[in-house]
């Protein structure tokens, strides 16, 4: 190549990309679709069942009553046929996630506490 063809070819690339670049700012990010700003994750229902795990464990310990430990394990139960069911009912936006929360829901059982807060965001309403 000399050196004629050589600077036609880079004035060509430089020109068409400064022409088709696109504006990447924070409003166009935003307004673009891709990112859900309506909906925000928030540990509401997770920080209630720490709390209630915490003081029937500690209940627990301290009066060495079993009554405070079928709390327990009922609660979580409850939570976590409440978290399967809903996952296989439910229709989420991405069909990946529903094969996630039951993969992480039969292989991790405590992320049943993470799903009620997570579903608000995943799920396509009816």
């Amino acid at each position: 190549m000399n050196k004629k063809q050589r600077i036609k070819i880079n004035g060509k690339l430089t020109s068409s990309l400064r022409k088709k670049s696109a504006d990447v700012t924070y409003s166009n990010i935003i307004n673009s679709g891709y990112i859900d700003t309506r909906e925000k994750y928030k540990p509401k229902f997770l920080i209630f069942q720490i709390i209630l795990s915490f003081v029937s464990l500690a209940l627990l310990f301290y009066f060495e009553l079993s009554i405070f430990m079928i709390i327990f394990i009922l609660n979580y139960i409850i939570i976590w046929i409440y978290s399967f069911i809903s996952i296989l009912k439910n229709t989420f936006k991405n069909k990946n996630n529903k094969l996630f929360w039951i993969t992480l829901l039969v292989f991790i059982p405590f992320s049943a506490y993470f799903y009620p807060d997570f579903k608000k965001t995943q799920i396509i309403n009816n």
